[in-house]
């Protein structure tokens, strides 16, 4: 880098005088503490600059737009001065660098023009200590540059990194209504102190200013700003009580700005993504502001005490394009305002307009409650108090009390919804419903994929793979178009579990007590999870019919009588629910069902009952006792729940936390014993198998009526769940038979008989194609001619 050239102008200051006590800005009180009568308390100017910045020769050009040699004016009260020589270096240019971004860093000395008098010596209008001043910030302008547009207020929004925040207190001056960044030059948030920001007599600091030149802007303007918390008259210049610098500040001094991502990159599941319109994620807004929680007093009786109230009445969020309109809160979720303490608000949105993938700006505004010239205020209180010339005094009008911040709001790509018939009874709703249409006329047997043991685990099936589990201790990968192995992984005992299919691994449990979380690519394990058992004995007591996934968590039930649910990236527990264990010994042999609208899992137990618990936790809401042995997982639709025992086939409708309610149920006659396996679902009915005899229900819906039963002979054997596809439901028989009926009619319109038993594996159906495994090891696929 070459050598920094700083051309500095002459940076002069002076008061005029005002010694005598006709003219002294304060006056003493009753009770001892000095306050100002004549307060003007408006937001004073120290100094006006010009910067510009010549990139190619690394060099920066500091200039006062101050030309007389008065110089600047310094605002005690607004109607009193005094004089001093100039102080021709209180604010230059320390140093200028390239960040590892390719930002400029400059920064900047600033020494207070007076310095500290002398406490042994008598006070008079040079030799005091009370001329500190507070809330120091140097506000930058951009020239030649176009503000970005919000419906709250348009904002220099590219041109400065890492601002405190953005104001618009010089809009009358600068004839521009954009909001513009700023910088403290003392900030007591870094230490979480309070002295209001307090830069001392005969004080000298740096700060740096961080800015984006790649939209070119080269010029600026610079205004130093700041305030006066004074309380003195001439006797007492040595010994000050300073007050709540209100006059400068009523808007909040400081704004945080923190995305959903916080400090961690964007990425999917932690900030918005381009495709999901409905899941809101969650800004962080800390406040500091001085006035939150002082004494209004208008008498200002006390240090702290204000004027007027001066709270912050709202703050409001803005990405544009990514809402209709902007958000906005009133109520923090905690703080005080102060340094070590700020006002913390959760702002909420989401990507309703389905922002394309990108970084976009957003916009926060903090409204004061308190309004420029409204009562209490007097004389200069509410007005910018500045001297063009260094003689003439100006007052501009303060538009508003806020304080805005940006922040970056992060876009990612979406990934798409995983499709297939990702684990038992195709979601973890167990609808049973598949997302193509076969025609049974013109199905036939495309492949059989032999293993070492029977077959009870129900294939799962997306992107051309079908995964599954053998009785010979096997997890299988199969190409869905050839029935080519694509993987095999040996687990510790027979796999009889269904897979959950997740966006890189699936998810599938054991006889022998354990859930695998494999890798989709190759089947490599990339952790697993052994549980145990309390009142059975065997492996039996062990056995997991199948897993669903939900958000990153793996939940399923065991027949040791427990409800898991597992974190999905490392297998971590997230909650352990045992059931009490009903005294015939059974368990939790089912799949639970997940009810979206309310984050829950609801399970069916051998113990007769219906359980819900929270998904988060594990809290159980509720509890229906059922009476009858229930063998099926649940089947959740929207707000309704279907389930069916040895006696009757029920639906619900689910009320949150609170007890379902129910609508029907449709006694099952003759008396079965019920499957094992789940019902399924579609527009007009409710589809339950039974063991003996072996029937197919169809329940309407609506009134749960049995509209027609399949087959029309009596035999035995369904223990597993059917499928739909197109208007047709398809299921397979103990005794190895294939059927496909009709759901509107109930007639057959498809058998195949595979001449062997099937006992446990349910039919999964996807592109094109009906899966089922066989106790004579292998899994057949069907699909059209």
């Amino acid at each position: 880098m070459r050598p920094l050239l700083f051309i500095l102008a002459l940076f002069v200051f002076s008061l005029v005088g005002c010694s005598s006590s006709s003219n002294n800005p304060t006056t003493p009180q009753s009770d001892g503490i000095s306050v100002a009568s004549d307060i003007g308390s408006a937001l004073g100017m120290l100094g006006a600059y010009e910067l510009s910045i010549n990139p190619e020769n690394n060099t920066a050009e500091l200039t006062a737009k101050r030309t007389n040699a008065i110089g600047e004016s310094y605002i005690v009260s607004g109607i009193g001065f005094f004089t001093i020589s100039p102080c021709p270096d209180c604010f230059k240019i320390k140093g200028i660098s390239m960040t590892p971004e390719g930002f400029i860093a400059l920064t900047f000395s600033i020494r207070h023009p007076f310095d500290p008098g002398d406490t042994l010596k008598p006070p008079t209008a040079i030799n005091r200590l009370d001329l500190d001043v507070f809330d120091l910030t140097l506000v930058i302008a951009p020239k030649e540059t176009i503000p970005e547009a919000f419906s709250l207020g348009n904002a220099y929004a590219g041109i400065c990194v890492d601002t405190d925040g953005y104001t618009t207190e010089l809009s009358n001056l600068v004839e521009d209504t954009a909001s513009l960044p700023y910088y403290l030059v003392i900030d007591d948030s870094i230490g979480g102190i309070s002295t209001f920001n307090k830069f001392k007599m005969g004080e000298e600091t740096e700060f740096d200013v961080i800015l984006d030149l790649s939209g070119s802007t080269l010029l600026f303007d610079l205004y130093l700003t700041m305030g006066y918390g004074f309380s003195a008259v001439k006797a007492d210049r040595l010994h000050p009580a300073y007050y709540n610098p209100e006059f400068n500040r009523k808007s909040a001094w400081k704004v945080v700005v923190t995305p959903p991502e916080g400090d961690d990159p964007p990425a999917l599941g932690n900030t918005w993504q381009h495709d999901d319109s409905t899941t809101p994620f969650s800004v962080t807004v800390e406040v500091y502001d001085w006035q939150i929680g002082a004494n209004v007093d208008p008498a200002l009786t006390n240090p702290d005490d204000i004027y007027a109230a001066s709270g912050v009445s709202a703050v409001s969020m803005e990405i544009p394009g990514m809402t209709a309109a902007y958000a906005t809160v009133n109520t923090p979720d905690s703080g005080t305002g102060m340094p070590d303490d700020p006002l913390v608000y959760t702002i909420s949105m989401a990507n309703e307009n389905l922002l394309e993938a990108g970084e976009y700006t957003g916009l926060i505004k903090v409204t004061d409650e308190r309004l420029p010239l409204a009562p209490p205020p007097i004389d200069s209180r509410d007005y910018l108090i500045d001297s063009p010339d260094g003689v003439v005094l100006e007052n501009y009008e303060i538009p508003e009390y806020a304080a805005y911040q940006i922040f970056t709001a992060t876009v990612v790509e979406g990934v798409s919804p995983l499709e297939g018939w990702l684990c038992y009874s195709h979601d973890p709703q167990h609808t049973g419903v598949a997302d193509c249409v076969l025609d049974p006329a013109a199905l036939e047997l495309k492949w059989a994929f032999p293993t070492g043991g029977d077959i009870k685990s129900s294939p799962v099936i997306s992107a051309g793979i079908t995964y599954f589990g053998s009785d010979d201790a096997n997890v299988y990968a199969v190409d869905l178009a050839t029935g080519t192995e694509v993987w095999s992984y040996t687990a510790d005992m027979a796999v009889c579990g269904t897979a959950a299919i997740g966006e890189d691994a699936i998810y599938i449990g054991t006889e022998g007590g354990y859930l695998y979380s494999l890798l989709k690519s190759d089947g490599s394990e990339i952790w697993n999870y052994q549980f145990t058992f309390t009142g059975m004995s065997g492996a039996d007591g062990l056995k997991v019919r199948g897993a669903i996934l939900v958000d990153g968590r793996v939940y399923f039930c065991a027949n040791n009588g427990s409800v898991y649910a597992l974190n999905a990236t490392d297998g971590s527990e997230i909650f352990v629910v045992p059931t009490p264990l009903p005294s015939n010994g059974n368990s939790l042999r089912t799949v639970p069902a997940y009810y979206e609208a309310e984050d829950q899992l609801i399970v069916t137990a051998d113990s007769y009952d219906v359980i819900c618990f929270d998904a988060f936790d594990g809290t159980e809401y509720w509890r229906k006792y059922n009476g009858e042995f229930i063998g099926c997982s649940p089947t959740l639709d929207g707000d309704y729940l279907y389930f069916f025992d040895d006696e009757f086939t029920r639906k619900y409708e689910l009320s949150g936390t609170a007890s379902p309610t129910l609508i029907w149920e449709e006694a099952l006659n003759p008396h079965p014993f019920v499957t094992a396996g789940s019902g399924a679902l579609d527009d007009g009915h409710y589809y339950t198998l039974t063991l003996i005899p072996g029937k197919l229900l169809a329940n309407d819906r609506d009134t749960g009526t049995i509209d027609w039963f399949a087959p029309p002979e009596l035999i035995q054997g369904f223990s597993n769940a059917p499928a739909v596809s197109g208007g047709v439901v398809y299921f397979a028989s103990t005794y190895g038979v294939l059927y496909g009926y009709d759901t509107a009619t109930g007639t057959e319109v498809f058998n195949y008989d595979i001449g062997e038993i099937v006992d446990g594996s349910s039919v999964a159906i996807h592109d094109d194609r009906l899966l089922v495994g066989c106790c004579d090891g292998s899994m057949y696929c069907f699909g059209e001619v």
